[in-house]
Formats: C-alpha cells, sequence, structure tokens
C-alpha cells in the first residue's frame, strides 16, 4: 500500500498482526505492483525498486522484512530528462510496463492543468533497461489514485460505435485526476483532469468532465477494477 502525505510504503500478508515497512524509508512513491512473486515500485526519481522477503534474526524470532533493491533508473537511462509529474507500472502478461504523465499547467499557480502526453516503457528485469513503446496492443491500461490495471479492449472500433455496446478503446489510457498537489492546495480542489489518451494518435481524444471542480477531498475520482477470474 502507498499511503500518508509523503506517499511512503507499507506491506502486509494475510494471517499478520501488523503492517510491515520497508528496511529503508522511502518517500514520494508514484505506485506499486505484484509481479511474478515480488513488489515493484517506481518514485518521483524514475526510479524502479525491487521488494525481496530477507529473514533477520530478532531474539529467537525469525522476522521477514522487505529489502528494496533498486532494478532500473529511468533518469539515468536518459530516457526521463527530469522529475516526473507521476509515473505509474503495471504487469501486461510478462512485461512490466511504466507509464508516465505529462500535465500541462495552463496558468501560474498550476490551480488549471490538463494531462497532455502519456509516455509508455517496457522494462528488462534482467538487465534493468528499459525502451519506450507505442502500442500496448488490443488493450486500454487505466491510472489515477488507486491500482493501475489493464483489460483487453474492443478490436473492432467501427462495431462499437455504431452498436448499443459499451467498452474500451483499443491502445489507449484512460485516466483519471490524481495531482494531489492541486487537492490540497487549492480550496476548489481538483478532479477534473479525466479523459482517455490515444497513443496511436498521440492525444486525449475525449474528456469525461468539462466544468466547475466536483472534487472530494476525502474521495478522489478512481476507477473500479471487477475482480479476475482465476
Amino acid at each position: 500500500m502507498v499511503y500518508d502525505k509523503t506517499q511512503r510504503l507499507a506491506f502486509w500478508r494475510s494471517g499478520q498482526p501488523n503492517w510491515e515497512k520497508p528496511d529503508v524509508d522511502l518517500p514520494w512513491v508514484y505506485d506499486l505492483c505484484f509481479f511474478k512473486g515480488q513488489f515493484y515500485s517506481v518514485d518521483y526519481q524514475a526510479r524502479v525498486m525491487l521488494f525481496g522477503n530477507e529473514e533477520q534474526c530478532s531474539g529467537t524470532d525469525k522476522v521477514t522484512k522487505k529489502r528494496p533493491r533498486l532494478v532500473a533508473d529511468l533518469m539515468a537511462q536518459g530516457l526521463i530528462p527530469k522529475h516526473p509529474m507521476n509515473m505509474y507500472t503495471v504487469p501486461i502478461e510478462n512485461k512490466l510496463v511504466l507509464i508516465e504523465r505529462h500535465i500541462k499547467r495552463l496558468d501560474e499557480d498550476a490551480y488549471t492543468y490538463w494531462t497532455q502526453t502519456f509516455d509508455v516503457f517496457e522494462l528488462d528485469l534482467d538487465d534493468g533497461k528499459a525502451k519506450r513503446v507505442e502500442n500496448i496492443g488490443n488493450r486500454a491500461i487505466f491510472v489515477g489514485h488507486g491500482s493501475t490495471f489493464f483489460v483487453e479492449a474492443d478490436s473492432d472500433e467501427v462495431q462499437l460505435q455504431t452498436s448499443n455496446k459499451r467498452g474500451c478503446k483499443s491502445n489507449c489510457i484512460y485516466f483519471t485526476d490524481d495531482w494531489y498537489e492541486t487537492y490540497f492546495g487549492h480550496k476548489k480542489g481538483g478532479g477534473g483532469d479525466m479523459g482517455i489518451y490515444s497513443l496511436t494518435k498521440k492525444k486525449v481524444i475525449d474528456t469525461f468532465y468539462q466544468g466547475p471542480s466536483q472534487f472530494d477531498f476525502v474521495n478522489p475520482p478512481i476507477w473500479v477494477e471487477l475482480p479476475r477470474k482465476p
């Protein structure tokens, strides 16, 4: 779980009495996912960390701790030139995908802003190298507050537009407003920056809300993810 205004990490396993924190304090974590039996996070410096289990002795008892290890540094690789505004991580089949979000400020106070573009990277966990990708196939990725996830999209766009069927557009990123700095720093809050970004067209192709902010400081807009079938 990512918690607190400083976006720190805590882990919990069924049956444990308490939450467990990593041995190293790592603030400003943007996103966290579970992939191939391990936890992976991405932070404000575009670093990807792996959290493996390590047993330590505490008196006569053995205690399992989450020991972080650096897997990749996208800034050092030159893929991200400066501190990202926000990043997400999501497993897609056997690949770990990272997403960077670019926000454009429309005024000096940053209270008016819109998502402009997204960059998508595929990470090789063996050597820590990432590469930019422009196609996620017949899928749609959902980002914002909460877990990042993907769904299989509708392959027939024409049929989707001419029928009553409701579905997702392929090779697109669906996003909600998650810029917390505005939520806490402005009396009107945020919440209006929601829409669909097309990786094919490289632009936002639809917006979900236009008008005065409807943001709730307690409950920001989130996606509801349906449980996956086993």
